[in-house]
Parts: structure tokens; C-alpha cells; sequence
């Protein structure tokens, strides 16, 4: 089926478009709700609803042509993620840790045997809730610091010292994983 009649359809409620269209972007849309929510099957849940908000956008004419559907769906999905936050109350006791964290230079090429999506992955999830988040939001999705303190209602300074906290966990973690590796590796 062609791009053209997958999106006629889909404005037409026509449910065989509707699956093609699930199925071309549920992978990705379900990739970003799984860096915000680590709960596979809420996920699943929250992008059924998504696509039930889509497709119900989609007939209303929300959606136009102009717009790159995958930047029209990131604003949408990010959406989902930013209210998932906010009702599961992630941020609700956040303080950052330390006054002022010093993030340790990190030496790309000693990292570089542990850079793949699976490790980057396996280490935010091990992160607290409000660190993962914080990194995902500024470093992965490009919000300013002020967006996401207006986003989670937080304070500016302590979103920027979370931030920096979240890279140094980040960076602490993957060391682990480089240590891991050259070890299995005697």
C-alpha cells in the first residue's frame, strides 16, 4: 500500500490503513515511551492509546500533509510521556543530591566497546526514575533546561544539576560495563 493511501484511508477511518499506519510507527513511538516508562505492559496501553488519539486526530483533520507525520507523532507521543511523568508524580520528592556535581572527563574510546543502543539502555533503566527522565528529555529529545522545568514542574537550577547527575551515572554506569567487559575478556 502506498504512503498516499495509507493516510487517505486513515482519514477516511478505514481500518486496514489504520493497521498499516500501526504498524510502520508502532516500533518507534513504542522506543520513546519505553525510555520514559519502564513498564512494558503500560507502555503497550499507552501506545494503544496513542493511536486511538491519532487516528481520532487524524479524521479530524489535525494532521496535514505539510507537517512531517513523525515530527507530528514525536510532539504527540512526547505528550503521553511528559503526562505519564507528571501523574505517576516522578519528580514529587525530587531534589538533586549534591550542591554541585563534577562530571568526571569521560575518555570516549575507553567507552566506545560499550556504546551500542542495548548498553545505553540497560544503564538509563538502572538510574533513578527522575535522573532517567531528566536525561532522556535533555540529552536524547533536545528540551532546553527551562522546558523541562516548565514540563515537570520543577526548579530550573535543580533541573540543571539533575541533568549533570544523570550524566554522571550514566558515565559511572557504562565504566562498570567497560571494566565487565575487559574482564569477561581474560
Amino acid at each position: 500500500m502506498q504512503e498516499r493511501e495509507i493516510w487517505a484511508g486513515c482519514i477516511q477511518g478505514k481500518q486496514e490503513c489504520q493497521r498499516e499506519l500501526f504498524a510502520q510507527y508502532a516500533g518507534k513511538l513504542k522506543a520513546t515511551l519505553l525510555r520514559y516508562i519502564k513498564d512494558d505492559a503500560r507502555a503497550n496501553k499507552i501506545l494503544v492509546d496513542l493511536f486511538t488519539d491519532i487516528f481520532r486526530r487524524i479524521t479530524r483533520g489535525e494532521w496535514r500533509e505539510n507537517v512531517p507525520f513523525e515530527v507530528w507523532t514525536k510532539s504527540l507521543v512526547m505528550n503521553y510521556c511528559l503526562m505519564y511523568v507528571r501523574k505517576k508524580r516522578v519528580f514529587f520528592l525530587f531534589k538533586p543530591v549534591h550542591e554541585e556535581v563534577q562530571v568526571s572527563n569521560i575518555n570516549m574510546e575507553e567507552l566506545e566497546p560499550v556504546m551500542s543502543a542495548k548498553n545505553i539502555s540497560e544503564v538509563l533503566y538502572k538510574i533513578p526514575d527522575p535522573h532517567r527522565v531528566l536525561f532522556n528529555l535533555y540529552v536524547v529529545d533536545g528540551y532546553s533546561e527551562a522546558d523541562i522545568a516548565s514540563s515537570v514542574s520543577v526548579k530550573p537550577e535543580w533541573v540543571s544539576r539533575g541533568i549533570k547527575e544523570a550524566r554522571e551515572m550514566v558515565h559511572r554506569e557504562l565504566q562498570k560495563k567497560v571494566r565487565l567487559t575487559y574482564a569477561s575478556a581474560l
